[in-house]
C-alpha cells in the first residue's frame, strides 16, 4: 500500500468519524432523525454512520442512566441511623470526629506505656 492510499484511507476514516459525530449531535437535538435527513438525506438514514451514531448515542445514555442509578443507591445508603440523608458537610465532620477519636485514642495508648515503662 503506497503512501497515498494511506493517506487516503485515514483522510476516509476522518471523514466518516466526523459524519458519525454530526449525526450523533443531531440525534440529541429533538426530532433528530429527521435534522439528519434534513442535513444529510433520507439515505442517510440507512447507512452505516447513522447506526453507529445511533448505537453511541444509546451506549451514552446507558452510561448516564447508569450513574444517576449509581448516585442515587448511594445517596440511599448513606443514611444515618435515624434513616435521614447526611449532607456532605455532616459527613466531613463526622470523619473529623473520627480522626480525632482515633489521635486520642493513640495519646492514650501511648500515655500508658510510658507509664507502664516508668513504673518498672
Amino acid at each position: 500500500m503506497s503512501e497515498n492510499e494511506s493517506a487516503a484511507q485515514r483522510r476516509q476514516q476522518e471523514e466518516r468519524e466526523a459524519r458519525t459525530a454530526e449525526m450523533r449531535r443531531l440525534l440529541d437535538q429533538p426530532h433528530g432523525s429527521e435534522e439528519v435527513a434534513k442535513k444529510f438525506g433520507k439515505s442517510a438514514l440507512a447507512s452505516d454512520e447513522y447506526k453507529a451514531a445511533q448505537r453511541q448515542r444509546q451506549a451514552a445514555q446507558a452510561r448516564r442512566r447508569d450513574a444517576a442509578e449509581s448516585r442515587a443507591r448511594d445517596a440511599r445508603q448513606s443514611t444515618d441511623v435515624a434513616g435521614q440523608p447526611r449532607t456532605r458537610q455532616e459527613m466531613v465532620a463526622a470523619q473529623k470526629q473520627f480522626a480525632q477519636s482515633g489521635t486520642k485514642t493513640s495519646e492514650r495508648s501511648r500515655d500508658r506505656l510510658r507509664s507502664q515503662a516508668q513504673s518498672m
